[in-house]
């Protein structure tokens, strides 16, 4: 996950997503995982907060892309809130 959300990595999954891009639905399953575990695994990871901050953020490219499709905020606004829910404390 670290890897695929560093625009430096080789490993990197991209920034440019088309419309109704398959990535939208990894992005939604990755914040799922991120807020049910977030004790457990996001906690308890052990790499610098810019490290955190990239995936946050990659994950983030959703909400600028599918309100522009489709005009709703629902699907964005909802992986925005549990991203804040999971990653508070990295943005303060």
């Amino acid at each position: 996950m670290l890897a695929g959300t560093d625009p430096q990595s080789p490993d990197y999954w991209g920034s440019d997503l088309g419309d109704y891009d398959q990535v939208f639905v990894e992005m939604g399953a990755l914040t799922a995982f991120l807020y049910e575990t977030k004790a457990t695994f996001w906690d308890n990871l052990s790499v610098p907060k810019q490290k955190k901050r990239l995936l946050s953020g990659w994950i983030r490219l959703i909400i600028r892309s599918f309100q522009r499709l489709t005009g709703c905020s629902l699907g964005p606004w909802s992986i925005n809130l549990s991203l804040i829910q999971v990653t508070w404390t990295i943005q303060n």
